[in-house]
């Protein structure tokens, strides 16, 4: 009998399953692993206004008590976390992990804006983010946790910099989401481990693009191909192709929209 490897996502769910623990497990899945979920909120996208409701504090609780059934998970994400009770939770619940751990810190979303929690940044940079092998924050993302939040960034190397204050500040290596808009017609991305910057682009597929889900499905690919025991590098690299590809092969939600989500299932990770 096969064995499948098995992982784990912590995150919020998105009954309109562009991003959250939808797009992990369809991510999971696609890469030939089990996975398995923890819900911290569920989150309601409207046309006009975004609403989070975190799960309460017990229901959290039990869903990782009911993990200690589980042995040998091959790496672990993080996603949304929506008070400094839950991540103290999660810093606990991994303290004796020693697999790789994925954390895509979830303080600003595409459809509208979580309100700034300054304490929850604080405790994702002390105490949740130097547990991780890396962080995969977007450029917004990015900017609070530096504590820049109202600074821009506008190049290349601005990102850089960016990546590099994070990844000091935090321990850990930092893939930053920078996108489009650094560099002509491709989409910038970068990681910074031990002082090293590497740069990875993709042909960019314009402001249209189905992109709903496309930051969760990156930090779960990423787990996933650590999992799977690639090193830093080829996951970051082999995730990023993976993205563009369930981002070619997107879908809208109805006609009337022009925007839409992304389709991991069949999509490639390497030419």
């Amino acid at each position: 009998m096969a064995t499948s490897k098995k992982v784990l996502t912590i995150a919020g769910s998105d009954s309109l399953a562009g991003g959250g623990l939808q797009a992990d497990l369809a991510t999971f899945a696609e890469a030939g692993l089990a996975g398995f979920s923890v819900i911290t909120s569920i989150v309601s996208i409207q046309p006009s206004n975004v609403a989070v409701f975190p799960v309460p504090d017990e229901v959290f609780d039990q869903q990782l008590k009911s993990l200690s059934q589980v042995e040998d998970f091959a790496a672990i994400k993080v996603g949304m976390l929506t008070s400094v009770k839950q991540l103290e939770r999660v810093v606990s619940f991994l303290q004796d992990y020693a697999g790789p751990i994925v954390v895509d810190p979830v303080l600003a979303l595409k459809e509208g804006h979580l309100a700034e929690n300054k304490a929850l940044v604080q405790e994702y940079l002390d105490r949740l983010l130097p547990l991780a092998t890396v962080t995969t924050p977007n450029l917004n993302e990015g900017l609070a946790l530096a504590e820049r939040a109202n600074a821009l960034a506008k190049t290349s190397s601005d990102l850089a910099e960016l990546a590099q204050k994070i990844s000091e500040r935090a321990h850990t290596a930092v893939f930053l989401k920078g996108g489009q808009g650094f560099v002509d017609e491709k989409a910038l991305d970068l990681l910074a481990v031990s002082g090293q910057i590497s740069y990875f682009t993709q042909p960019s597929l314009g402001e249209d693009a189905f992109v709903n889900g496309a930051g969760c499905t990156l930090a779960a690919a990423i787990t996933a191909k650590l999992a799977l025991g690639e090193n830093l590098q080829q996951a970051v690299e082999q995730s990023q192709f993976f993205v563009h590809q369930s981002i070619q092969q997107g879908y809208r939600l109805n006609d009337s929209r022009t925007d839409g989500n992304v389709f991991q299932i069949g999509a490639k990770w390497s030419k």
